[in-house]
């Protein structure tokens, strides 16, 4: 190991360890779990795109001393400061509260006795600890409160609950506790001082309330305080805050003025401040972090020659276009919206932007798009900022709250089985003894809720991930098919666009964009040369987690070790004679990855068996399963619409796949000459794709089946493309 890698290690452990470390105090950075807006963004947004841009600034010596410093005062917060912020604790009844039962949520597992930590106002219900608040039908509901029958905002609407408060609080001379609550039936707040002295906290409902207390300040300035309320209703709000002589209010989770338990009693003020300046240096030490991170990262790119100002312009108005569409559009009464939740403004900007920086390099040559090893960097600055713009503007409300998810839905279910995995603990079980729900994506859902606490912002977030890697993974998958970078940019467009625009479920709550990934990203594996039994493994592993999230996909996850052969061009019996020769020559390859899939396809059976009593891929007379051969299957898949519809609101989704994917079987039988530099290993995962689906009926939230199928159709037209341009250029030239 060289000195730059160790160095790289060494950062990436500390800034790990940096960001699960819980520092006590109130902070941005405040550890596991990442829930506050600002852990949520840097970890989801920022530290990626960072990693992606500038991964090198790791290996510095700068980045390992300020990452050792930042962690080194991380420690001392972690094992000396008091813990910020009141205890909270829900029950489903009165009698439930007093004896100390408690509804668990995604912080209970992080600490065993309380539903949240309150360190901030709860100005909406959504912000109450009520992530089990999940109804499967309009029927019936399998939370543990009071939900009646009905519509969805009927059901929360409905939903009740006992809330128990406790904590202490250190109050500045001169002030009085006072909380502000919505939306209760009861209410009690007391404290007690260290000298045994009873209050009663003064509980109003508007602010305006306040000016009509008389009570003077406590001359006790610290208290133990302990309360409950019922809530009910659909306005809530919990907002405790400090008003001094002159009516002034304040926060009571700055300054060190909120506390978990008496710990925080026994440091005098010059300790305590000593640790909340420690805080505050963390949090603004590690915006300094990033910022010069990101400052050293635009430098090398620019030095690179990878970043330029074309690229910036173009950028910049892929990200701003969707807004001035919006803005048009509602001056035109074509929709009400000022904002723009349509995603199809945002796939008419990505497009202007890559023509306009397409039309750039053919005006000045000197900043066109030629060379390859970078071309996957100038994609991601070019397209990220509009994309990660726009869908975080699109999901904010999703911070710090939980998400209402519409009921007999299937990202509703992935819930469900995500709260029996983390807090029920039914790690193999996850939900369904024997898997009704052919789809391990419920892991998934279980991994960003165990990070990210109750808000789904960071799930849905991931589907934007796997568009932009994907659309990475077809620029070098392109590149490698002897594509120029020109071809190579255009399919990725070509990619992208469709699949903001087209495939409407993004970020829903689905499996799709995470099985495409996986599956893709084994692909780009194994297309690597030279091949060796790690990468074919580590693909057969990738490939595995992309049918698990997707069992249907065992199709294209084995069609994906055709990549292992370089296909040549030629006529038909000559590329399948080249094809079945390199499959004898690579034969132990094709065997570690087939049995890879093979044993992933078995411990899903043995999981079946000794889990739920029936060994098979699925529960037993799955009604998935057709006698039939259902070719209206393929229709769904190449147009996103069921037949006999025809395809008018996916037409450009219809005009990738149709084309992309027919021409590619094409040809696997006839090879006119502009297919006759086609890859085979490409017709072949393509009818690995299709095959299954001739047996499985699939219904619901199209066009989420041709999601897998976009990246191999943009592929294949951008190949196609490809080839047609350099023959027609070959004959000019002639």
């Amino acid at each position: 190991m060289n000195t730059q890698n160790f160095k790289f290690i060494l950062s990436f452990v500390f800034l790990t360890f940096f960001l699960i470390l819980s520092s006590g105090v109130s902070g941005w950075f405040d550890g596991l779990p990442w829930s506050n807006t600002v852990e949520t963004l840097t970890l989801i947004i920022f530290i990626p795109c960072l990693f992606i841009i500038g991964r090198h600034f790791l290996s510095t010596k700068s980045s390992v001393i300020f990452l050792a410093t930042l962690l080194i005062l991380k420690l001392t917060l972690h094992l000396g400061a008091p813990l910020s912020g009141w205890k909270v604790r829900v029950a489903p009844n009165l009698k439930g509260l007093e004896n100390g039962e408690l509804i668990k949520t995604y912080f209970t597992i992080w600490e065993n006795d309380v539903s949240a930590i309150l360190k901030k106002e709860w100005d909406d219900k959504k912000e109450f600890p009520i992530d089990w608040f999940i109804p499967l039908s309009e029927e019936s509901s399998t939370t543990p409160t009071n939900i009646v029958a009905g519509t969805l905002e009927e059901k929360l609407e409905k939903l009740s609950l006992w809330m128990n408060v406790e904590g202490v609080v250190r109050l500045p001379q001169g002030t009085q506790l006072i909380v502000l609550v919505q939306g209760t039936k009861f209410e009690e707040l007391n404290a007690v001082s260290l000298d045994g002295e009873k209050f009663s906290i003064p509980i109003v409902h508007q602010l305006a309330e306040v000016k009509e207390l008389d009570k003077p300040p406590s001359p006790a300035r610290s208290r133990a305080i302990s309360g409950k309320f019922k809530y009910l209703g659909n306005n809530w709000a919990f907002h405790p805050f400090l008003v001094d002589r002159d009516g002034n209010i304040k926060s009571i989770f700055e300054n060190g003025i909120s506390w978990q338990d008496g710990s925080a009693l026994d440091l005098n003020d010059g300790e305590l401040e000593t640790y909340l300046f420690l805080g505050k240096l963390i949090n603004y030490g590690f915006l300094v972090f990033l910022l010069i991170w990101f400052i050293w990262s635009i430098q090398h790119l620019w030095i690179q020659k990878i970043l330029s100002t074309p690229i910036v312009i173009c950028s910049l108005l892929g990200a701003v276009l969707p807004w001035f569409m919006a803005y048009f559009a509602s001056l035109l009464s074509l929709f009400r919206l000022p904002y723009p939740l349509n995603p199809q403004y945002l796939a008419i900007s990505i497009f202007l932007a890559g023509v306009g920086i397409l039309g750039f390099s053919y005006w000045r040559p000197e900043f066109s798009l030629d060379k390859e090893n970078n071309l996957h960097k100038k994609v991601f600055l070019l397209f990220a900022p509009a994309l990660l713009s726009y869908f975080t503007f699109r999901w904010w409300p999703d911070l710090e709250h939980i998400s209402l998810w519409t009921l007999r839905d299937d990202w509703t279910t992935y819930q469900n089985f995500s709260r029996a995995i983390v807090i029920e603990g039914q790690w193999l079980q996850a939900g369904e003894p024997v898997l009704h729900t052919p789809s391990q994506y419920r892991y998934i859902v279980a991994f960003f809720h165990w990070l990210f606490g109750p808000s789904a912002f960071s799930q849905r977030f991931s589907d934007i991930w796997f568009t932009v890697g994907t659309s990475i993974i077809l620029v070098h998958m392109a590149i490698r098919f002897g594509l120029s970078t020109f071809m190579a940019f255009l399919t990725s467009l070509l990619f992208l666009c469709v699949a903001i625009g087209d495939l409407n479920h993004i970020g829903d709550g689905l499996a799709e964009y995470a099985a495409m990934f996986f599956a893709m990203f084994a692909g780009f594996i194994l297309f690597k040369w030279p091949t060796n039994y790690i990468r074919v493994l580590i693909a057969g592993s990738f490939a595995t987690i992309g049918f698990w999230l997707h069992l249907d996909r065992i199709g294209v996850a084995g069609g994906m070790a055709c990549f292992l052969i370089n296909s040549k061009e030629g006529t038909v019996a000559f590329v399948w004679k080249n094809f079945l020769h390199a499959v004898r020559s690579n034969w132990k390859f094709f065997a570690v990855y087939l049995t890879t899939l093979g044993l992933g396809l078995l411990a899903i059976i043995l999981r079946n068996g000794f889990v739920g009593g029936h060994f098979g891929f699925v529960s037993p007379g799955h009604p998935n399963f057709s006698g039939d051969l259902l070719w209206s299957n393929w229709y769904l898949l190449l147009t996103g619409e069921p037949w006999p519809n025809f395809p008018i609101n996916t037409m450009l989704l219809t005009l990738v796949l149709l084309p992309g994917t027919l021409l590619g079987l094409i040809a696997l039988i006839w090879r006119p000459r502009p297919l006759a530099r086609f890859p085979l290993s490409i017709s072949i995962i393509l009818l690995g794709l299709l095959s299954p689906y001739l047996f499985l009926h699939i219904w619901g939230y199209p066009p989420r089946y041709s999601t897998q199928l976009l990246p191999l159709a943009a592929l294949s037209l951008g190949i196609i493309f490809g080839n047609f341009s350099s023959s027609v250029g070959t004959k000019k030239r002639a």
